[in-house]
């Protein structure tokens, strides 16, 4: 990717501009060489790319514009490098951590909710097949501290983390196909939820009552795909 990337740090830099860096083995020197660009984004993709630094050149420097993140399916030596990512792009309204690996990690006290939850302006969030490395106290902590947060998706997750419904007031949309969760307590938030409009729980384990039910007790809700 070498040459691509030094082509890349000539050309002329559009602000909020998009970048997708996916499927690729990107070496130090492309990092160093894209650097400048990726300054300039306003959404940056990275997926199913490899990268012996974990990216961290990259993100040496703060990322102001970017406000679309993508993370999606890579592998990570440590939740360090994913926390150095996120807390150099802390204006992210859109974030998708989806299908990480985390080579070692905290399981139980992972910095990644904390660094999540300091995002002012987080209002999607894709936190898809990561049920190997978020415990569910990670979940917990996670969700209870996103209080703008409008679109949760946790397709292919298992968690046994209990919702309270006080948990994600301004949520709008919420996807977890092929899931296994705590549906009664889910489904208790959405049936006092003043947002909610939009659900998707297909190929889960979701029993199709709650769906039902829920249809006929919260007139906000206008979708229920299960």
């Amino acid at each position: 990717m070498s040459e691509v990337a030094k082509s890349l740090s000539k050309c002329e830099r559009p602000l909020n501009s998009y970048l997708n860096l996916s499927f690729c083995d990107v070496s130090q020197e492309d990092e160093a060489n894209l650097q400048d660009l990726i300054d300039e984004c306003g959404s940056l993709k990275i997926s199913n790319s490899y990268s012996k630094t974990g990216f961290s050149r990259i993100f040496e420097r703060t990322k102001n514009r970017i406000e679309h993140l993508e993370l999606f399916g890579i592998d990570f030596r440590d939740e360090g490098q994913i926390v150095k990512i996120l807390t150099s792009s802390s204006n992210v309204k859109s974030l998708n951590l989806s299908g990480l690996n985390v080579a070692t990690h905290s399981y139980n006290n992972s910095l990644i909710p904390t660094t999540i939850i300091a995002f002012p302006n987080l209002v999607k969030l894709d936190l898809s097949s990561n049920s190997s490395w978020i415990s569910d106290q990670n979940w917990v902590q996670m969700l209870k501290g996103l209080e703008k947060l409008e679109e949760l998706i946790m397709n292919e997750t298992n968690t046994n983390a209990v919702f309270e419904s006080d948990w994600l007031p301004s949520l709008s949309s919420f996807s977890s196909r092929g899931s296994d969760l705590n549906w009664d307590s889910i489904f208790e938030m959405f049936s006092i939820s003043e947002q909610i409009s939009r659900i998707d729980v297909r190929f889960s384990t979701c029993p199709s009552i709650l769906p039902q039910e829920l249809l006929h007790g919260n007139p906000r809700i206008t979708e229920i795909l299960y």
